[in-house]
């Protein structure tokens, strides 16, 4: 990075110390409930054409840290070989450099895939992959937006700009997961949800955040209303829409209302058939409706399918480790025994600190007649 720029938003102890010795510029400002109005004053100092930025519990390694300069020279290099061939005064050429490309290269960011580890105790190393826009144009129009969950991808779009897909992954590894930890966070964000909510009552992305936030606090019947409310005002292109529609599945289904859940997960495949998070409550639910053969053929298919590209906060697990060892399960119910140990199998070699896999695989084993001594 050609300069670190670091917001202190009250810090008690040596932070902003700590990071001006390691050569970030510490600004200091007081913290008002709002994520957008902190990450645009960072912004506010940022001299160079290209901002990425992290959260202060985040984590890069060097190997995708070194992708970041390669994206910026291409795009950089791309839009200055255009530029220089632009005719006009110099005040032309000025307000052209201070306006987002027209031309061929119009990508004003790049999206990234944030992992979040998830809690468990059973050796579960899963993680939730949300696609963020992490590295993006220093242009004046663009801004965050939003009091909590902020997003600049809505002022990209304003701008007339795109944004591309990279490979590259950031993992939020400093989050506090336990019990104490999570109850707090869930507390501070509604309390901010709800400044929002007062100010901009109908927006769609608030309304999302207030169901998914009460739908983590358990809070199931008040979540499902605001994600209704969310799902009635948003438009077919929204990025939370799939997870909107997932999200209240699973609240129906905490709740015992199975038949509503089902009519939820249709209507939200009706309009997003290829939705891995939809097609695995599906197979879910009809595993837990007896239906085994359908449960086997929706796994089978979910595990399969080529998903498209398109914004997503999901558990990357779905269609991986977890729905085989579903499936696996599934097998072993219906006494295909085989196949049940091929999949845990696969699990174990994936995730080999999944307990429950290794469960299930020696219970197959003993099942088969088969121990560890003749078996590899």
């Amino acid at each position: 990075m050609d300069e670190m720029i670091v917001v202190d938003t009250g810090s008690k102890d040596r932070t902003p110390e700590i990071a001006a010795g390691l050569g970030a510029k510490v600004f200091h400002f007081p913290w008002c409930d709002d994520f957008s109005a902190a990450r645009n004053e960072s912004i506010r100092h940022a001299l160079s054409q290209w901002i990425f930025w992290m959260d202060t519990d985040d984590t890069i390694d060097e190997e995708n840290a070194r992708k970041i300069p390669e994206l910026v020279s291409s795009q950089s290099s791309e839009v200055r070989d255009q530029r220089s061939a632009v005719r006009g005064s110099a005040s032309q050429r000025a307000t052209l450099n201070s306006q987002p490309s027209t031309l061929s290269s119009s990508v004003l960011g790049f999206l990234m895939k944030v992992q979040c580890p998830t809690a468990s105790d059973n050796g579960d190393a899963g993680f939730i992959e949300v696609d963020q826009v992490k590295l993006f144009r220093n242009l004046p129009q663009l801004r965050f937006e939003g009091r909590i969950h902020e997003q600049i991808l809505m002022a990209i779009r304003r701008a007339g700009g795109a944004v591309a897909w990279t490979d590259i992954f950031v993992v939020h590894s400093g989050a506090d997961q336990s019990p104490e930890g999570r109850a707090r966070k869930i507390d501070r964000d509604l309390r901010i949800l709800n400044l929002e909510c007062g100010e901009r009552p109908d927006h769609p992305f608030t309304l999302f955040n207030l169901g998914m936030t009460l739908a983590e606090a358990s809070r199931h019947e008040e979540a499902i209303g605001f994600l209704w409310q969310s799902i009635g005002r948003s438009g077919a292109d929204d990025s939370h829409l799939r997870k909107a529609f997932a999200l209240l599945v699973s609240s129906y289904r905490l709740l015992g209302r199975h038949v509503t859940a089902w009519e939820a997960c249709l209507k939200g495949l009706k309009q997003f058939p290829d939705d891995p998070e939809l097609r695995f409550r599906q197979a879910c639910m009809l595993r837990d409706c007896g239906n085994l053969p359908d449960a086997v053929r929706a796994f089978e298919d979910l595990i399969a399918c080529q998903n498209g590209r398109h914004l997503s906060s999901v558990d990357r697990g779905l269609k991986g480790y977890r729905a085989r060892h579903i499936l696996a399960g599934i097998y072993a119910e219906l006494g295909e025994f085989a196949k049940a140990e091929d999949l845990w199998r696969q699990v174990n070699r994936d995730v080999p600190s999944f307990s429950p896999a290794r469960r299930g695989l020696g219970d197959v084993l003993v099942r088969q007649g088969k121990t560890p001594s003749n078996t590899q």
